[in-house]
């Protein structure tokens, strides 16, 4: 395309982002691509690893119906567990303070998808839904993210009501989220 000359696509793996580093930048030292893990955090949810059904159907919950297309993923529970482990080694000293950031912003943008559906302004929706799809996937949160998935791209289809139980059910795996991320940061600080 005109201008996008080298462009990346996510889900970003780390041996192309090396790739195209290396073709405009020169060789880069071995130290530092050793260090990183073989792909990014949350790259499994927009992979083979979990898909959700093309059609997006959802089941008599209102979840969205997941495909598992490979061997179940180890999770803690509601996490990836090797997404996290990858995570707290690329963020290091980091690690604690991006947890905070994503609970205080994610907490945020389900206040704002509250008020955007009152508005009914699907737009909004699909922002923020987008939002913490993508984030979520950065913590290995993948029915999160299917969730959030879900609402961005059926927003348009569904009613105030409907909107209403997904963006309820986005908050309650939300919270099931966040209490296991803060459980998993207590455990590693009392060790």
């Amino acid at each position: 395309a005109a201008g996008m000359d080298d462009y990346l696509t996510k889900p970003m793996r780390v041996d192309t982002l090396k790739h195209m580093l290396e073709k405009w930048l020169g060789e880069l030292p071995e130290k530092s691509p050793a260090a990183l893990p073989e792909k990014l955090p949350g790259q499994t949810v927009a992979n083979t690893a979990v898909s959700i059904s093309p059609s997006l159907r959802l089941d008599a919950d209102g979840l969205p119906l997941v495909q598992t297309d490979s061997a179940p993923l180890a999770t803690t529970g509601v996490l990836e567990t090797e997404v996290l482990t990858q995570l707290r080694e690329l963020l290091g000293e980091r690690y604690a303070q991006t947890v905070r950031v994503f609970i205080a912003d994610t907490t945020e943008c389900i206040s704002a998808l509250h008020a955007a559906n009152k508005l009914g302004d699907k737009a909004i929706l699909a922002r923020h839904a987008h939002t913490v799809k993508g984030s979520g996937s950065n913590f290995g949160a993948n029915e999160l993210s299917a969730l959030c998935y879900a609402l961005q791209h059926q927003a348009d289809t569904l009613n105030a009501t409907e909107v209403q139980q997904m963006i309820e059910n986005i908050a309650q795996e939300f919270e099931r989220v966040k209490m296991e991320l803060v459980g998993e940061e207590k455990s590693a600080s009392e060790v």
